[in-house]
């Protein structure tokens, strides 16, 4: 189907969901159900259930320029949506999905403060991001981002923090976090060239992180990419969790105020690691791998 919506007299509402499926047509790939080049929603301000958008096509920005509270707020599956902003959004008591956005490329949520729930960020083609969040009583989730720099200057404490697929990113900046309730995994997937030929050659490189194609990085690479993570005291609260860092970008690993790991903590394959960071160490309540 092909619409438009406009909801220019709808300030409150329980929820807003909006979803299509995907259905393949003869010869054609497999495209959303639902096609919706216009959606404009701009005197909403609350969504007392949250607003839900899934598998959508044609819809090229979402702006809610009055919104300051909802329940959650997922975005899912909206291949031709570029811009979000929602610059008034304070507040969410469940949670945030950003996932399966291909072609994003701008996203303003600059008001954003805590989050009762999860925060996922999968499959966007941001080269920046920066989100204000203060709190994520879930987990925090980065996937298949190309992004330079992600960076969470006011986020103090998560759920649990886990990533893969970062590629090649400069800086992965979390200033503030002091403490990880379950546990930390980053699994980067880099692919690291020698110097007799190509990183998927199972001959002359190493390829980490599956066989999928992935970022390459040559074996003499002197960037410096930073894992800045520098006031993270306590990973776990729990027997069992842990921290595991591998097949990772960085040059410089900075855990220097994390004093105890409820559970092993692994750091593998980081090819062009020159510096780790962890002064302050001093119990971990399962093995200790630096390899």
């Amino acid at each position: 189907t092909s619409e438009s919506y406009g909801g220019h007299y709808l300030p409150t509402t329980a929820a807003l969901l909006l979803s299509g499926t995907r259905e393949t047509a003869a010869g054609e790939a497999e495209r959303p159900s639902l096609r919706l080049p216009v959606l404009e929603l701009p005197a909403l301000e609350r969504a007392s259930q949250g607003v839900a958008l899934r598998t959508i096509d044609a819809l090229t920005s979402l702006d809610l320029p009055a919104l300051t509270r909802a329940a959650g707020l997922r975005l899912v599956d909206l291949p031709t949506i570029s811009s979000l902003a929602a610059p008034l959004l304070a507040e969410l008591s469940r949670d945030l999905w950003i996932v399966r956005l291909p072609a994003l490329l701008s996203m303003d949520l600059r008001s954003l403060g805590p989050i009762g729930g999860d925060l996922a960020l999968q499959e966007l083609a941001l080269i920046q991001v920066e989100l204000p969040v203060t709190t994520v009583g879930g987990g925090l989730t980065l996937a298949s981002l190309p992004a330079r720099s992600i960076v969470f200057p006011a986020l103090t404490t998560v759920g649990a923090l886990e990533a893969w697929e970062l590629g090649t990113v400069e800086l992965l900046s979390l200033p503030r976090l002091e403490q990880v309730a379950q546990s930390v995994h980053l699994h980067g997937c880099v692919a690291v060239e020698s110097s007799r030929g190509p990183a998927d050659s199972p001959d002359t490189g190493r390829v980490l992180g599956g066989s999928r194609a992935l970022p390459r990085l040559a074996s003499t690479d002197s960037a410096l990419r930073v894992l800045d993570l520098s006031r993270l005291t306590v990973v776990g609260t729990m027997p069992g969790e842990g921290l595991v860092l591998s097949a990772l970008a960085f040059s410089s690993v900075r855990l220097n105020a994390l004093s105890r790991v409820d559970g092993p903590l692994r750091v593998a394959d980081l090819p062009v690691l020159d510096s780790l960071l962890l002064t302050t160490l001093r119990q971990v309540a399962g093995p200790l791998h630096i390899e």
